[in-house]
């Protein structure tokens, strides 16, 4: 089923090195402008970055504009989280997506939103943990 990436959880799985395996798992990908430009540009260089512009140039990662501004930035105060949480969320629930988030209050209020949603998948961190664990002992 399509999803829309947040912020945290492309820059957690990008961190893992999964980032190829997310198009298999969730087939289209989507995120907003505010997340893009969280990741992207505001985070340039920093882990994900480099990762969600090569998925967004080769196509497998479709960036939706939102233009109601004030909407989002009352719903985003309403569930004390940020403004490219909110527009993930509201892209999810207006789509009918599943959100995949790493943050427990943006997780909240997906779901009070009746958002299906998802995080960084449990055996994906224990695959990343272990391959960590041996290049240390090395």
């Amino acid at each position: 089923m399509p999803a829309v990436l947040d912020a945290d959880f492309f820059i957690h799985v990008s961190i893992a090195g999964k980032v190829n395996f997310i198009a298999e798992w969730y087939g289209e990908l989507y995120t907003t402008e505010k997340i893009y430009e969280e990741v992207v540009k505001k985070g340039k260089g920093k882990p994900g970055s480099f990762e969600m512009e090569r998925l967004r140039k080769e196509g497998e990662l479709n960036v939706i504009l939102q233009r109601d501004d004030f909407l989002l930035r009352a719903f985003a105060l309403s569930k004390g989280i940020d403004e490219s949480e909110a527009s993930g969320i509201l892209v999810a629930k207006n789509f009918g997506l599943i959100f995949l988030t790493h943050d427990k209050i943006a997780r909240k209020a997906a779901e009070e939103e009746g958002v299906e949603v998802r995080g960084i998948e449990i055996k994906l961190l224990e695959r990343h943990r272990y391959k960590l664990r041996r290049r240390l002992k090395v």
